[in-house]
């Protein structure tokens, strides 16, 4: 197991600027924290908070689009993860035009990575994650604490998987997909992209983009108001 994957490089000098405010920014700002990288952080990008207030402890710096106002070195996190919000959120980073090699990672060093793993860059991986071999997982993913990945899953972009959840082997995970925590995913199962799994919702199915489902064994509750409109 690997505890330092590639996208995260806890010696590194650079200052880390954090975008969003309460919540997973806050959550990034401890896992950077708790990896050593605690004076690194310059402090949150956030379009509501005025400059020089201060959240957490840290600076507010400036609003999104202030990124480039930062330094040349500043590097990046974006965890601006919400339910049926997913896709919104996804297209508001990408179109801030951030370069790929300014995105970091935040990984907790009581998370467990198979070295085989693979881990798209803005990465935030929390205390007692265990991610296991051949799995790949996309750019900007967040897993809370003790959620285990099974082999073989594929997690694509800006997906968020709370605390406590299971996703089983050869699973596959649609972008901006949204898990709750403590649900479970059966092995080889599909969920779609910008899906919405329940807390603790048991997946026994494939789960289609935009579909939201809740309960034991799963059941569609509705979509996300993203869903695009049928002709």
């Amino acid at each position: 197991m690997d505890t330092a994957p590639t996208h995260f490089k806890p010696n590194a000098q650079a200052p880390i600027a954090i975008f969003g405010g309460k919540g997973s920014a806050e959550v990034a700002a401890e896992y950077l924290a708790a990896s050593g990288a605690e004076n690194r952080v310059l402090g949150f990008l956030n379009d509501q908070i005025p400059i020089g207030e201060k959240l957490a402890g840290y600076d507010i710096v400036g609003a999104f689009e202030d990124w480039s106002k930062l330094p040349d070195t500043t590097l990046f996190l974006a965890p601006l993860h919400k339910a049926k919000e997913a896709q919104a959120r996804l297209s508001r980073i990408e179109s801030l035009g951030i370069p790929a090699d300014r995105w970091t990672s935040a990984y907790h060093p009581h998370s467990s990575i198979a070295k085989s793993a693979v881990i798209g860059p803005g990465a935030n991986i929390g205390a007692y994650v265990n991610v296991s071999p051949s799995t790949t997982i996309g750019r900007h993913v967040s897993i809370r604490a003790s959620t285990y990945v099974g082999h073989d899953v594929r997690i694509r972009d800006f997906v968020f998987v709370g605390a406590g959840a299971a996703i089983a082997g050869y699973s596959q995970i649609g972008d901006g997909a949204f898990i709750g925590m403590n649900a479970v995913i059966q092995e080889s199962t599909k969920i779609g992209k910008f899906a919405v799994v329940g807390m603790g919702a048991v997946v026994t199915r494939d789960v289609a983009d935009y579909e939201i489902v809740v309960g034991n064994p799963a059941r569609t509750l509705g979509h996300t108001t993203e869903r695009p409109v049928e002709r």
